[in-house]
């Protein structure tokens, strides 16, 4: 209401100024008729000035009754412009003066959609959020308005670094979000801009972000370091996109991790298959998010990369919890009857629903859980009237899946506005990212009692400490009620501060991963795009996994982070420096990385006696996990390490020169024919050379008729039965191709290599080794392209040499 009020002011204004001088001009004509127009005029308009002018000489100054009205008609106009006009700029004064001084955590700018959506987010989050536009009309000013949120206005948002005021909001501010709706402008605005965010003096806080939003997901990826060999870029945009598949992943890895109910009994998944429909907008619809179905379908190939690299929960025996592995499938394929399922529609809000209800009257196999990507009040309306079920939102499921389990045939709706431009993901600059996913991918080292939901946006941080573990401790206590139990509040508030603690303790451990590495000749190395398999896992020397883990454990035992959110009088925030390892219950950080090796072989009694010197609450459990710990640290290395650069499209390899030999990695494809001889036999190659087999040895013919003979010792590395004379070629090789002929020493003896044959070797890993005794052999073109697929175009440093 007050918004209208202001809007329409002025037009009120002006039609009562209009009118106070016609019916001022038809007043000085009645009352003085012998006037002429101009007198009249001129009298009209000094009335406006609390003036009145006789235009007929009078004893007494009086006006008549007529003027009298005009008069005060046209003095109370000015009285109302005058107001109106002081209240404005007072107003502007007002708002200049708060804009000066204000210490915002969000700045956002833009006018159009994009900008509205991140404001609109954050007055729903309640961050403390500042819009700069170009435009007090758009829809971002718009929003702001409504919401009672500080607006700075500048002429043209490409000049917004140069305006003083616009300076200081980025100088002050944790985050600036560049968001028109121009992802070139975006980017232009980041060059302008970042000279003033560098300038910056500010350096104790964590998360610190200037971002520009990236709308183009391809741009997005594209923009990604080639290689990461010493620090983690430093974030330079978001992409709406991949901010919605991420949140996809979480929604998977909780469906994979968490109990699922059938049948009255608790359930964990041995196998996660994931499905993307990607849904044709309709004739009316309008979408933004034309490649957000390629970008899921990304995200969770990379994240069923990372999950081969993973183990589960060690066991007291010794062994892993197994975790379900995920395969990703396409639109046509049918879903397994045994897996859960997860089946994801993108694409048109609308469509997405019809497409989904279309399926199950099809009688096409329903998906354990049914993700529709789209405008959640769309979705939620169109499935209520279908009476299909209900609907839950992505995040909501979440919780519940945490809390109590799932049932199959869940619907889940994710509005892509809603995620992909959250004021509380938006602002999470690359590093951020590495963090979120470490935490995500860490914690499968415990999977096995709980759902893996993954760090969500707006998970509290050093700034609401104080009201973490209010929350926290006000769901205690109501839990304690209605179960009538007692509860530790101690140990409540403990639990409160270590979450956050942890997710320190998971963005320092992102940030070190390429340094570490690197001091130990790896580094990482981005996929090419059309790379479909998964990286193969780097060869590390124990000396090597040991000399990371030592490196982590050394730098856990340091770090600290700031609570911010304490206060004390006299003081706006009381700092308080908290240190990670202060809130593990392993009291490991006692120890260096030595000492800790050294405990593992002391007797539990020993063991027992220095848990009770350390106060450690449970001291007869405490040998077994404090032995545990350095193979925590070692699985970060070979486990975490690996899947977190897969499910960024990384792979770690080997520091080292670079060849020019062309050896790449190739994957054994097709199947063969083969057969085992008991005596020592003879065969000649294409090429003219006659080669020797011993006893034992198998003759092997391939689809184009080529026939060679493989070591006993070789075969079952190379082949697995099919049929009872049909084996599938399987396993690694490397291989180049040859510019003349060339002798390639075989296990059978010499052979002849042609100009434009393969070269191939056995591959015993990704590292090559050229002096190792592995079987060589020359293999023709034709034969080559049929039987030997691209594996790992990559890696030159790898190569042999």
């Amino acid at each position: 209401m007050l918004a209208r009020i202001r809007r329409s002011g002025p037009f009120v204004l002006a039609l009562a100024a209009v009118g106070a001088v016609i019916f001022g001009f038809y007043a000085q004509s009645r009352s003085f008729p012998s006037s002429s127009n101009a007198e009249r005029a001129w009298a009209t308009l000094t009335m406006f000035a609390g003036n009145y002018v006789p235009l007929v000489p009078q004893e007494e100054p009086t006006p008549p009754d007529l003027l009298l009205v005009a008069s005060i008609w046209a003095f109370v106009v000015t009285l109302a412009a005058a107001l109106s006009l002081g209240l404005a700029l007072t107003g502007r004064i007002f708002n200049a003066t708060r804009l000066l001084f204000a210490r915002p955590h969000l700045v956002v700018v833009g006018s159009g959609a994009s900008a509205s959506a991140i404001v609109n987010s954050a007055l729903r989050r309640g961050i403390k959020t500042v819009l700069v536009t170009d435009s007090a009309n758009s829809a971002a000013a718009r929003t702001a308005a409504a919401g009672r949120t500080r607006i700075s206005s500048v002429p043209d948002l490409a000049d917004a670094a140069a305006d003083v005021t616009v300076r200081g909001l980025i100088k002050r501010s944790e985050n600036v979000v560049l968001a028109t709706d121009s992802t070139a402008m975006n980017l232009v605005l980041r060059a302008s801009v970042s000279s003033v965010w560098d300038s910056r003096t500010d350096g104790s806080r964590t998360f610190l972000s200037l971002l520009a939003v990236v709308h183009d997901p391809r741009l997005a990826e594209a923009m990604r370091a080639e290689e990461i060999s010493t620090e983690l870029p430093h974030g330079l945009i978001t992409s709406p996109s991949d901010n919605v598949a991420e949140h996809v992943n979480h929604l998977i890895d909780a469906a994979a991790t968490g109990l699922w109910r059938l049948n009255g009994e608790r359930k964990r998944a041995d196998l996660v298959v994931v499905q993307i429909i990607p849904v044709e907008p309709g004739p009316l619809d309008e979408s933004n998010w034309a490649l957000l179905p390629e970008t899921i379908a990304r995200w969770a190939r990379r994240q069923a990369w990372g999950r081969t690299f993973l183990r589960g929960k060690r066991l007291d025996d010794g062994s892993y919890a197994r975790l379900a592995p995920l395969k990703v499938i396409g639109e046509g394929e049918d879903l397994p009857a045994c897996a859960v399922t997860v089946r994801i529609y993108v694409g048109s809000s609308s469509q997405s629903v019809v497409r989904m209800l279309a399926d199950r009257l099809e009688n096409i196999p329903r998906a354990s859980l049914t993700i529709i990507i789209g405008e959640e009040s769309t979705v939620q309306a169109a499935i209520a009237s279908a009476a299909v079920g209900r609907v839950v939102r992505g995040r909501d499921w979440l919780r519940s899946a945490t809390d109590d389990g799932w049932t199959p045939d869940q619907l889940v709706v994710a509005d892509p506005a809603d995620i992909g431009l959250d004021a509380a993901l938006v602002v999470d600059d690359e590093n951020m990212q590495w963090a979120r996913v470490f935490d995500q991918t860490y914690q499968f080292m415990w999977a096995g009692d709980f759902a893996v939901t993954g760090w969500e946006p707006g998970a509290p941080l050093g700034d609401t400490v104080r009201q973490e573990i209010a929350r926290v401790t006000a769901k205690a206590k109501l839990t304690a009620r209605q179960d009538g139990s007692g509860v530790d509040l101690t140990a409540v508030r403990r639990k409160a501060i270590k979450s956050i603690s942890d997710r320190y303790s998971s963005a320092f451990a992102a940030a070190n991963l390429p340094t570490f590495l690197g001091r130990n000749g790896y580094r990482l190395v981005k996929l090419p795009p059309n790379v479909s398999v998964p990286p193969p896992a780097p060869i590390m020397t124990t000396e090597q996994v040991d000399n990371i883990a030592e490196m982590e454990h050394n730098d856990w035992r340091n770090r600290k982070w700031v609570d911010r959110s304490a206060r004390s009088w006299g003081r706006r925030h009381a700092v308080n420096q908290m240190a990670c390892a202060e809130f593990s219950s392993s009291r490991a950080a006692n120890f260096n990385w030595s000492r800790l090796l050294s405990l593992g072989s002391e007797p539990n009694d020993r063991l027992v006696g220095t848990a009770r010197d350390l106060g450690v609450p449970d001291p007869e459990k405490w040998p077994d996990a404090i032995r545990s710990m350095p193979d925590y640290n070692r699985r970060i290395v070979t486990e975490t390490y690996p899947a977190l650069a897969a499910t960024f499209g990384y792979a770690l390899v080997q520091m080292g020169r670079d060849s020019n030999t062309g050896w790449k990695l190739y994957r054994r494809v097709g199947e063969v024919t083969a057969v085992q001889r008991r005596a020592p036999w003879t065969w000649t190659t294409r090429t003219g050379d006659v080669m020797s087999a011993d006893a034992g040895d198998w003759m092997v013919r391939d689809a184009t008729g080529g026939a060679r003979s493989v070591a006993e010792s070789e075969f079952d590395s190379k082949y697995e039965r099919v049929a009872a004379s049909r084996f599938r070629q399987r396993g690694l090789v490397w291989a180049r191709q040859t510019t003349a002929d060339e002798t390639v020493d075989t296990l059978e003896g010499p052979a002849t290599a042609r100009a434009l044959d393969w070269v191939v070797r056995t591959a015993s890993g990704v590292r090559f080794d050229p002096t190792a005794a592995v079987d060589t052999w020359p293999v023709p073109a034709a034969h080559f392209v049929a039987s030997y697929s691209l594996y790992w175009p990559i890696d030159r440093s790898a190569e042999p040499g």
